[in-house]
Formats: structure tokens, C-alpha cells, sequence
């Protein structure tokens, strides 16, 4: 079975969406999530209730409740800023479980989306004092969100894939990207038994007075990545050599041997532009590129 036919045997069901972890990860963020907005409401009752004994206390003079707050401190906090910080909670919790997955699979989910999916919309050309506005506010200030609703449309834009089978069809698209020169439709790669040389500016090199520097551009990254989900099956394992050369900056060397490693044998950089990456097998460097770079544009 190839890597793609793989992928593609992969039948979503809702037990099989998330892993223990990630399931444990969103019940957090939802525990958290609700007591925010719980304490929030509750800052804000007490603040209020503060305030009145200030004014209460002060009702014969003419100073401001805010005489012994904080005017004069390092306390900032308003009920104007508590209820500002509760409306924010919902984007929060959006974004950080849209990070989460985005991270652990390295794929492209827009949290963006997903707020004008499930929070209200916010009035155009409203002024700070206008009743829409506050109507939205309130609106907001009420709204109450849950980690299923959020995964659902996140689900939604994976078009029918698992998270494995979105990372794996992201990052082909991405080294495919890398290999292929769309304007011409023509390979920026060559295949030569067991090495795969990569002719399209795929490094640069610097002389003086970098005294010898050399540097992958982003494309050479990208089909990096790939070699490194080949060779692991996985998105988050990173061969030690490769940490560097995803790293930013200058390399000190030109030539780089994959000595932990079972299907890549060495990466090699030439001053024109050139990257050879040789496998250790014929049969690797074939099935690498049908896979990952893709036959035709």
C-alpha cells in the first residue's frame, strides 16, 4: 500500500477524530474557558459592589469613588475593562484550541473563520456610544461557547479529512510547491537513481565577508520537511541533523550526512544553487518523489 492510498484508507468517525491527549486538551481549555468568564462576572459584581460603598461613603463630598482606587495605584481595572476582557474570552478560547492543532499537525486551520462562524457580528460603522454597538456587546458579553462547537468547524475545513490525512495532504501541496516552477511547467528537480538533485536557486552561498556561508531558502525547507515525515511517518519527529538546517541563519558546511537515518543518506550544497539529497536507496528516492514532488505540475 503506497503512503498516499495509506492516508487515504483513513475513515473518519467521531471516535477517531482525537487522540486521548487532544481530547484532554480541549476538556482544559473548556474548564478554563468557563471558570474565566465566571470569575470575570463575578470581578465585575465586586467591583461594582466596591464602587458603591466608595460613593455611599462619599455622597456628602464631591469626590469621585475613585479617590482611593486606582488613580493612585498600580491597580487598573474598570468595569469597562473587566467586561471588555470577558468578551475576549471567546475569541481566546478559538484561537488557542485552533493553535493547538495547527501546531501538533502542522497544517493551516484560520481561526478567523471560525469566529465569524460561531460569535456575533460586529455592526460597521457603529460609534462608541451607539445603541447597536452595545447591543453587540451584550451580545458577546453573553455568549457561551463549547470546545465541540469549536472542533466542528475545525473538522469543517479539514474538507473531509482526518488531522493526519490534512497535515500529509498540506505538506505534499507544499513540496510539490517547492519542486515545480508553475509558470514554465517544468520540474526544478531531476532524479538520478538515488540521488534527487534539486537545480532552482535551492541554496545560496555566501564568501566574504561571511568567510563561507551557506543557506536552504524556504522551498528547500519545505521539501525537507518532507524527507523528514518520509523517513519518521511522523509530524512532529525531527531527526537530529535536520534541526539545524530548518533553523534560521548561516551553515558552516556544504555536505551533511543523516547518520540516524534509514532512508535519507546525505544532503550536499553547491555554490550555483544546487542541492543534491541522496537516498539510501534507489527505490527511496522514486518513491519520494511520486509522492511528495509529484510527477507532473
Amino acid at each position: 500500500m503506497s503512503l498516499i492510498e495509506k492516508f487515504d484508507s483513513v475513515k473518519i468517525t467521531a471516535d477517531t477524530c482525537l487522540t486521548q491527549t487532544e481530547q484532554a486538551f480541549c476538556l482544559a481549555h473548556q474548564n478554563a474557558y468557563e471558570a474565566a468568564k465566571e470569575s470575570l462576572l463575578e470581578l465585575d459584581y465586586f467591583w461594582s459592589d466596591i464602587l458603591a460603598v466608595q460613593r455611599t461613603a462619599l455622597s456628602s463630598t464631591d469626590t469621585s469613588p475613585l479617590a482611593y482606587l486606582t488613580p493612585k495605584s498600580c491597580l487598573k481595572i474598570s468595569s469597562d475593562a473587566i467586561q471588555k476582557e470577558l468578551r475576549a474570552t471567546h475569541s481566546a478560547f478559538i484561537e488557542n484550541l485552533v493553535s493547538y492543532f495547527n501546531s501538533n499537525y502542522h497544517i493551516c486551520i484560520s481561526a478567523q473563520e471560525i469566529k465569524e462562524k460561531l460569535l456575533p457580528k460586529q455592526p460597521e460603522n457603529s460609534s462608541l456610544h451607539d445603541e447597536t454597538l452595545h447591543a453587540y456587546h451584550q451580545e458577546l458579553q453573553n455568549c457561551s461557547l463549547s470546545s465541540n462547537q469549536i472542533l466542528e468547524q475545525i473538522l469543517l475545513q479539514l474538507n473531509g479529512r482526518s488531522f493526519l490525512q490534512e497535515a500529509f495532504h498540506q505538506l505534499r501541496g507544499k513540496c510539490h510547491k517547492a519542486a515545480w516552477n508553475t509558470y514554465q511547467k517544468c520540474a526544478n528537480y531531476e532524479r538520478k537513481k538515488s540521488v534527487i538533485q534539486f537545480t532552482h536557486y535551492a541554496c545560496s552561498y555566501k564568501s566574504w565577508p561571511f568567510d563561507g556561508k551557506w543557506e536552504l531558502n524556504d522551498s528547500m525547507k519545505h521539501i525537507l520537511r518532507g524527507i523528514i515525515h518520509y523517513e519518521t511517518d511522523s509530524f512532529t519527529l525531527i531527526p537530529r541533523e535536520f534541526s539545524e538546517l530548518l533553523g534560521y541563519g548561516y551553515h558552516t558546511t556544504n555536505e551533511i550526512t543523516f547518520t540516524t537515518c534509514k532512508k535519507i543518506k546525505s544532503l550536499k550544497a553547491f555554490k550555483n544553487g544546487r542541492v543534491d539529497l541522496r537516498f539510501t536507496e534507489e527505490g527511496y528516492a522514486k518513491e519520494f518523489a511520486e509522492t511528495y514532488l509529484g510527477t507532473i505540475c
